[in-house]
């Protein structure tokens, strides 16, 4: 799968992450104690796996963009 193709698909799903991590923390006592576990834990794991593959995609700009000049 082409580079591109891939952000496509992961900036989208690490947005929605994101969004459901920042509501399960706001509405934390609205919640039952296992649908906040499952939700806020489970999503920050997700988060930081999607995270990392970004990360690594993006390797070559981050080194570049660290090297002293």
């Amino acid at each position: 799968m082409r580079k591109n193709m891939m952000f496509k698909i992961l900036n989208p799903i690490l947005a929605v992450l994101t969004v459901s991590q920042a509501l399960s923390a706001l509405l934390n006592d609205h919640l039952s104690r296992a649908t906040f576990e499952w939700v806020h834990k489970g999503g920050g794991s997700l988060l930081l796996i999607g995270i990392g593959l970004h990360v690594a995609l993006n390797w070559s700009w981050v080194r570049a963009n660290l090297r002293p000049h």
